[in-house]
């Protein structure tokens, strides 16, 4: 049976999926910004290393399990181009079943993974190491709404609710700030509220996230033939392990730049962070373009449709392409004011101005990346972006190893990081033809089959 055409993809609908998903993802790093502020302002720049360290050891687990937002979200965009109610529920039902259980894997084993942190981030024993700890073992707890939250995050990004996420995340990261400066400014509290803060801004946003997704029917039954099918689960399995590979690769790379600045000295462990804030608010505003790749061409890949296919690509791209020079161009202007709010100490200042100018260009050397991304998570065609990640990660930190941090200190570290996502964008682009073909077969199959959405 033919579905009834839908209007053909528009710049106006790209903008309109992408702008709140560019707003509220742009807090994401705001949140940072203040944790650093405050950590920043507090007795001494051990407080700053080692609130970037400890928030660091806690990102890493949850990327660790990232895929969580990514297959749910390529998943539920494939169900909802196909029109599918029932599958799209069991997609959010089996992710949800999944961030429980490593919930509760993260919280038994919240000791032992620490003390591999201590290692990977090569803390200095004493006062670091007993804040970095400090801190931790408060946001550890934590994780069962983060991890939760993914799952929200992913599947409304595959029915296409860009505003309720928006709202979402307007609310966890709004609060976060108010909560950190509430707990550390007004009551003067120690490192450990900042932590704090983010708990209880998460569990708050999930619960409102909860009741959103509620009112889209995600919770009704899903017959058990279809929940447990098992087709569906050696898909996920599949995703969900190429993916982990990936969030470890990639994890690599971030771990070696944050433990090669730390043992440097503790300035510098502060200075990687703050270069890498810039980084991270460029590339969660340039989410938005790829969440909307992912959106729009899993769907029109779950309904067979060639043409939207294409339309996505080139309309959210283009976009992207004009965003990431207007990061750029305000990072420029406004980087070293940005750099004195962040810490009241002349040399962490000093050092962060010095290797500006790498991070002013990130965005330009990743948008091409994140948008290839993107559309990979729409397909769910993660087994190349396993490779993919794999070969740039371990070819970056092998020539910065090596090569460029021995020759050139912070400078060749970040010459080698704009290497690393050259190297994401040259290998994801090799897989364009096949995804081309798999999108072509696919319609081809539908349009036999007389069930074509035009």
């Amino acid at each position: 049976m033919r579905h009834p055409a839908k209007p053909a993809l528009t710049r106006r609908k790209v903008w309109a999926l992408a702008l709140p998903i560019i707003f509220s993802n742009m807090t994401e790093p705001l949140v940072w910004f203040f944790d650093m502020m405050a950590a920043g302002r507090l007795e001494t720049t051990v407080h700053a290393s080692s609130g970037s360290l400890a928030g660091a050891a806690y990102i890493l687990l949850m990327w660790t399990f990232g895929f969580l937002r990514l297959s749910t979200g390529g998943f539920s965009a494939q169900a909802f181009g196909a029109g599918d109610g029932v599958q799209g529920r069991a997609v959010f039902q089996r992710a949800m079943m999944i961030a429980l259980g490593l919930a509760a894997l993260c919280l038994v084993a919240q000791w032992p993974y620490f003390q591999a942190a201590h290692w990977i981030f090569a803390l200095q024993e004493g006062k670091q190491a007993s804040l970095t700890a400090e801190f931790f073992y408060v946001r550890i707890w934590g994780a069962p709404g983060s991890l939760a939250f993914y799952v929200v995050i992913g599947w409304l990004v595959g029915v296409q609710k860009m505003r309720w996420i928006f709202i979402l995340q307007l609310l966890l990261n709004l609060s976060n700030i108010a909560l950190n400066m509430l707990f550390v400014f007004g009551f003067g509290w120690g490192l450990w509220a900042i932590a704090l803060a983010s708990n209880l801004a998460t569990y708050g946003a999930l619960l409102v996230g909860l009741l959103m997704v509620m009112r889209l029917g995600v919770l009704h039954h899903v017959p058990s033939a279809r929940l447990f099918n098992p087709q569906q689960f050696r898909a996920l399995f599949s995703a969900n392990s190429d993916l982990l590979v990936r969030s470890l690769a990639i994890e690599a790379a971030f771990i070696f730049m944050k433990r090669t600045g730390n043992v440097k000295d503790e300035i510098f462990a502060t200075v990687n962070s703050s270069l890498i804030w810039f980084h991270e608010i460029a590339a969660f505003g340039l989410d938005g373009f790829a969440m909307s790749i992912e959106s729009l061409a899993g769907a029109a890949y779950g309904a067979g449709n060639l043409a939207a296919y294409g339309r996505a690509i080139r309309l959210t791209t283009e976009a992207a392409i004009l965003l990431a020079f207007a990061w750029t161009g305000l990072f420029w202007i406004f980087g070293p004011l940005l750099v004195d709010l962040m810490s009241n100490k002349p040399e962490i200042r000093f050092e962060t101005k010095n290797l500006l100018l790498w991070a002013v260009f990130s965005p330009l050397m990743g948008v091409l990346a994140y948008q290839l991304d993107g559309l990979y998570f729409g397909l769910t065609q993660t087994r190349i972006m396993a490779v993919s990640m794999i070969v740039s990660a371990v070819s970056f930190i092998l020539v910065a190893h090596l090569g460029l941090v021995p020759a050139l200190g912070m400078t060749g570290l970040w010459i080698g990081y704009l290497i690393f996502m050259a190297l994401r964008t040259g290998t994801l682009a090799i897989g364009l033809p096949f995804l081309d073909r798999l999108v072509q077969r696919k319609a081809r199959d539908m349009a036999e089959r007389g069930l074509q959405n035009a």
